[in-house]
């Protein structure tokens, strides 16, 4: 099974140093949607992250969210 770490860049930096085993790029997907969410709440105004999902070493999949207000 391969092994998919999250990392997370922005206002609360994470560094997934353990990773998780998971069935597939698709199941990692999922997972990165659900971490998604996970951090939603502390999201504010003018806040931006990415999330970097990789299966071992090689990057899969990127999420980025940028937070405005608009005057």
């Amino acid at each position: 099974m391969p092994r998919y770490f999250f990392h997370l860049q922005g206002t609360r930096p994470y560094q997934d140093d353990g990773g998780v085993d998971l069935r597939d790029d698709a199941a990692a997907w999922a997972e990165a949607k659900r971490f998604a969410r996970d951090i939603e709440g502390s999201l504010q105004p003018g806040d931006t992250w990415s999330l970097e999902v990789r299966r071992n070493d090689r990057p899969i999949y990127s999420l980025s969210i940028c937070a405005r207000a608009f005057d």
